[in-house]
């Protein structure tokens, strides 16, 4: 009787284990979709902004009897401001990696006025340094919904200067475009097709030299010989520290990314 009751418990076990571990693969849940971040985006951002700029005024001398006669007078402005824009791009993902391209578009107020470091009492420098706009390469690394990248690449400006004489007004007002370079560091944190970061850039901005024309309406300056006022070596460094909200449009190439499982 015993063997008989041994017997039939051994074959109720041989028979029920495939039916419950069935069962239990039926039950086992199932890892939910993991986050590409492979597409193109469009976002905007919102920061603020610092920066040194330097350069020498007057470069060229006139000839006698002119009205403006500094040669080689340094300048030094250091301003912040709020920054602003926006920005489009796409990234592609394969694994943890992700790598993309941005550009952006920004709109600053980086404007300082000091006096003149060889006539302080009578000639006062204004630099503005209006627009800054960026067009990087992006490396980064993502877990999931988070994402940490690091970029680097061109990066341009407009800046206008101004020369002003007291009591007379602006004397040689002139803007110019800076050329240079740019590199940064972000993270990033996505939800459905929205994603919001952090992002710091060093930006450094280089104009050469540009020149006030004698006959410029907006100018009082006037030079005999005709030799316009001139600004040169114009150098601006900006470090930036921006919020910027993405919305991904979507992923043209066909979800071709390969992810990896966490």
């Amino acid at each position: 009787m015993r063997q008989l009751l041994v017997a039939g418990i051994a074959a109720a076990a041989f028979w029920g284990a495939p039916a419950f571990a069935a069962d239990m693969a039926v039950k086992a849940p199932i890892a939910a979709p993991l986050f590409s971040w492979t597409g193109l985006y469009v976002g905007g951002n919102v920061g603020g902004a610092w920066s040194q700029t330097k350069y020498l005024s007057n470069h060229i001398q006139c000839v006698a009897g002119n009205n403006f006669t500094i040669l080689c007078d340094p300048v030094d402005h250091r301003a912040s401001s709020v920054a602003g824009g926006g920005q489009l791009g796409a990234r592609w993902q394969r694994d943890h990696w992700v790598v993309g391209l941005d550009g952006s578009l920004d709109a600053t107020s980086l404007s300082k006025t000091t006096p003149s470091f060889l006539v302080p009492a009578s000639l006062n420098y204004s630099s503005e340094l209006r627009t800054i706009y960026t067009g990087t390469v992006q490396a980064g690394y993502a877990w999931d919904r988070t994402l940490w990248y690091v970029k680097g690449g061109y990066a341009g400006g407009e800046m206008k200067l101004n020369s002003i004489t007291i009591p007379v007004g602006t004397l040689g007002p002139a803007k110019t475009n800076l050329n240079g370079w740019t590199v940064g560091s972000g993270i990033e944190y996505a939800w459905q097709n929205l994603s919001v970061g952090l992002e710091y850039d060093y930006i450094r901005l280089e104009g050469g030299a540009t020149t006030c024309a004698p006959n410029n309406p907006a100018s009082v300056f006037t030079c005999a010989g005709g030799l316009p006022l001139r600004y040169a070596n114009i150098a601006s460094d900006v470090q930036q520290v921006v919020v910027r909200l993405n919305y991904k449009l979507g992923d043209p190439w066909g979800k071709a990314a390969v992810v990896a499982k966490y």
